[in-house]
């Protein structure tokens, strides 16, 4: 097992987007009160104890739900001076026991200002920014997963564990686990080599002492001492997993979405219907990005499932509750009606309620939206949506789309959400223009 020391650069920047208040309170049975976020002392970890990560939110009198201030997370150092980062992306996060942390690409274009890149200059490479202070305030350091590394999705054990998956592109887009046991200050690799070939997705299997990776070239299953434990060749772009007992999760695709359920022997097995999703201007540098889910386990024992609908004029995020094997049944639409809606990402609490995050587009507004369902059974509805970021995408009925240089893939193919506690901590991208930035907050509920 090779150890590596991540090296500390720089600290995270408060970003005032929402006005002068220092949070946003918000009744679960009402529209938002307001959206406004405010004065923030959050400095990296060094500078002591940020009031923010507790005591400023205060005790919410009125029942709802309240939202820290946005922190635009910080770049890494330059790997190479000639080609500085100057945007980051594709984000994951995850959360225990006060600690957070979030695995990002950081990436280097032509200038700050444009999502060109001329000749072989482009580089990436991601780096995760580490929370003590439930979120309040961020470091960054280089977890030493490899040169041109991308795809990192990054979750947490019961034990407080952190695992870590992301493939490099100057190695034949062989992928590493890292772990990390003091809380993403340092980074173990657990396991090497895996020819995943793209799009990896992961899942800690607690209960079984496992860890599951798959990707479009595969599936593995590894002990938590880095032990392959089966293999299967073939599979897809993963785009959520998660693990029980028996066996892992995996949800894979692009506009059209397939669940395999595999206990890391034999072949994987589908799990219910095809699930549509829906794209346009397919097989053109137009074509639409739909790659975006988020699938878990509801308290009751079934399968949840997040997803965005996109057909022409309009895009829908929907949850839906199946039980495995079963048929697809009736969704539950919780975007804004008539607004164009995308990218979603959500966890849940230790009620069994559901967290989600996504962004959504009119005419006038480019947002990134909040809801919660009421309660563990998601038919009993969920709070009115309410603004997180105002400003964190383009307006006017756009979506994600596949041409780099015209800003298609700005937002680059996922966000994230991961609740610790009463916190859920959302990671995001923020770029109504360039450059695209990592953006991270908390919503704290009771």
């Amino acid at each position: 097992m090779s150890t590596t020391r991540g090296w500390m650069t720089a600290m995270a920047t408060v970003v005032w987007l929402l006005g002068a208040s220092c949070s946003t309170q918000v009744d679960d049975d009402s529209d938002a009160q307001d959206d406004d976020t405010g004065d923030d002392d959050t400095g990296d970890d060094d500078t002591g104890d940020d009031d923010t990560a507790d005591d400023d939110t205060g005790d919410d009198d009125t029942g709802g739900v309240v939202v820290g201030p946005l922190i635009e997370l910080p770049l890494l150092g330059d790997w190479d001076p000639k080609r500085p980062f100057n945007h980051s992306a594709e984000v994951t996060v995850a959360a225990h026991d006060g600690h957070v942390a979030a695995a990002y690409i950081n990436m280097h274009f032509d200038g700050a200002d444009t999502f060109e890149v001329g000749g072989n200059d482009f580089h990436k490479r991601v780096g995760v920014a580490v929370s003590h202070d439930h979120g309040a305030s961020y470091t960054i350091l280089d977890p030493g997963l490899g040169d041109q590394t991308t795809d990192p999705v990054i979750r947490a054990g019961a034990d407080g564990t952190f695992y870590l998956t992301t493939w490099d592109t100057w190695s034949g887009n062989l992928a590493k686990i890292g772990t990390s046991v003091d809380h993403g200050d340092s980074w173990q690799i657990l396991a090497e080599d895996i020819h995943v070939g793209d799009k990896q997705w992961i899942a800690v299997d607690d209960g079984g002492g496992a860890i599951y990776v798959a990707g479009m070239n595969g599936y593995w299953k590894y002990s938590m001492a880095g032990t392959m434990l089966g293999s299967h060749e073939g599979g897809e772009m993963m785009i959520g997993a998660y693990a029980d007992a028996a066996a892992a999760h995996f949800i894979g695709g692009w506009c059209q979405f397939e669940v395999t359920r595999w206990d890391g022997s034999g072949a994987p097995v589908q799990e219910g219907d095809l699930l549509e999703g829906g794209c346009l201007d397919e097989g053109t540098p137009d074509q639409e990005i739909n790659v975006t889910a988020a699938i878990g386990e509801t308290a009751s024992g079934q399968q949840w499932i997040v997803r965005a609908l996109r057909d022409v004029g309009h895009g829908e995020v929907v949850v839906q509750v199946r039980a495995p094997p079963a048929i697809v049944v009736d969704d539950i639409r919780i975007s804004t009606p008539g607004a164009v809606a995308f990218f979603p990402a959500a966890d849940l609490d230790d009620s069994g309620r559901l967290h989600v995050i996504w962004y959504e587009n009119t005419p006038a507004d480019g947002v990134l939206m909040y809801t919660r369902s009421h309660s563990a059974d998601f038919e009993d509805g969920f709070a009115p949506p309410i603004v997180v970021d105002d400003e964190a995408c383009p307006v006017q009925d756009w979506y994600p789309y596949v041409d780099s240089a015209s800003g298609g893939r700005r937002l680059r193919e996922y966000i994230d959400l991961a609740v610790d506690g009463n916190r859920a901590h959302l990671a995001w991208v923020h770029a109504p223009t360039a450059p695209s930035r990592v953006y991270t907050t908390y919503v704290e509920f009771p």
